[in-house]
């Protein structure tokens, strides 16, 4: 009985969760369309004036990067919190490889937005390390799950 009951919290909580981040996702990737509209514009509008940078477009690629491994560590968390709703147990194999992945997603993102605010702007950014903790703790939680999932097959196997 108590375990279904946690199964139950499990599912809502990975509904609710799953809604969330797509909500997270879409709000930023408004105004990213907005923005990347309006500075096209303008930026076409001024086309005799603009400048080539190898600095700026290096920046700009690995801003792309940074983007796209932000953009698949959040798909890779809503197919996680999915599947969790959908499991008999969330201690499985493929969910602590999804959390490694983002986890590694997150790692690798820091230092790339590291180098690309430097080349833009000359400095560095005066909060960082946010991405490189999140990742590190995601490969920590992800042996947590990989452990879990070995428990929950022995417990299996015992029955």
């Amino acid at each position: 009985m108590e375990k279904e009951i946690l199964r139950k919290k499990i599912r809502n909580s990975g509904k609710l969760a799953v809604t969330v981040l797509i909500v997270y996702m879409l709000l930023p990737l408004y105004t990213f369309v907005k923005n990347f509209g309006a500075g096209f514009t303008e930026g076409y509008q001024s086309a005799e004036s603009v400048s080539f940078s190898l600095s700026g477009l290096i920046a700009g690629l690995l801003m792309i990067i940074v983007i796209g491994a932000g953009i698949a560590a959040v798909v890779i968390s809503c197919s996680l919190l999915w599947q969790m709703t959908r499991d008999e147990s969330p201690f499985t194999e493929a969910n602590g490889r999804k959390i490694l992945t983002a986890g590694i997603m997150f790692i690798a993102s820091e230092p790339l937005y590291f180098i690309s605010m430097y080349l833009t702007h000359g400095s560095v950014p005066e909060i960082y390390g946010l991405s490189l903790a999140a990742g590190l703790t995601l490969c920590c939680i992800s042996g947590v799950f990989r452990y879990g999932a070995l428990l929950q097959q022995e417990s299996d196997e015992t029955l």
